[in-house]
């Protein structure tokens, strides 16, 4: 479990971790302690949902995901409402990414907007899925642009890598959470990277086929 607070800034070792993990809630004292304890309650939420005949991930389910992310978190960020999706005044902009991992990108800014796609987005899983399309194909790609339209003010990357996992498990992979974050820890600067050499990518694309229009 170590790795997957690691990739979030987490500072906790893998005994620490282990001790975490034995605590009781009263027992929880810092904002470490209590991030463990709300990433192993969603992977323990999704895996639940995961063995269900035919389930792939919902918005509500999405939402809830995040309830347990940010749960007794405000502190790191009092605008992060568990639960609640991102709905940018004018004002205020949000950033996503930096400089040394391949640039910046502005997600949607309107709550609305960010529900409209959210929901597309697990509407084509879906579709996806049921023509056949594998998990190893579907967990990444959901990742991808889960990240991009970016819900939630606080806590996208462990709600996506929470998404990710839940595919991956609903189509028979049993240690997707722990193998995925080792991995994604090991090569974490690529994994930040290759965000944005995917979007760019698309954006390439997109230009090409407008120009042939």
């Amino acid at each position: 479990m170590a790795p997957i607070d690691s990739i979030e800034g987490g500072t906790l070792s893998e005994e620490e971790t282990q001790q975490t993990l034995t605590l009781s809630p009263k027992e929880i004292q810092t904002i470490h302690q209590r991030r463990i304890m709300n990433i192993k309650d969603a992977y323990d939420f999704i895996k639940e949902r995961a063995s269900k005949i035919d389930w792939q991930p919902k918005f509500e389910e999405v939402r809830h995901i995040h309830k347990l992310i940010a749960y007794e978190l405000e502190t790191e960020n009092p605008k992060n409402i568990p639960g609640q999706l991102r709905n940018n005044p004018k004002e205020i902009v949000t950033r996503v990414g930096n400089s040394d991992h391949g640039g910046i990108y502005k997600p949607p800014r309107l709550g609305k907007d960010i529900e409209l796609l959210l929901l597309a987005l697990l509407n084509w899983n879906q579709d996806l899925a049921k023509v056949g399309i594998p998990a190893l194909i579907r967990a990444p790609l959901v990742h991808f642009y889960f990240e991009l339209i970016h819900p939630f003010c606080d806590g996208n990357g462990r709600v996506g890598r929470v998404l990710e996992a839940g595919i991956l498990y609903a189509d028979g992979f049993r240690y997707a959470p722990f193998a995925q974050a080792k991995y994604y820890l090991n090569n974490i600067h690529q994994y930040f990277a290759l965000f944005n050499q995917c979007r760019k990518n698309a954006e390439k694309n997109m230009i090409f086929l407008i120009s042939l229009l």
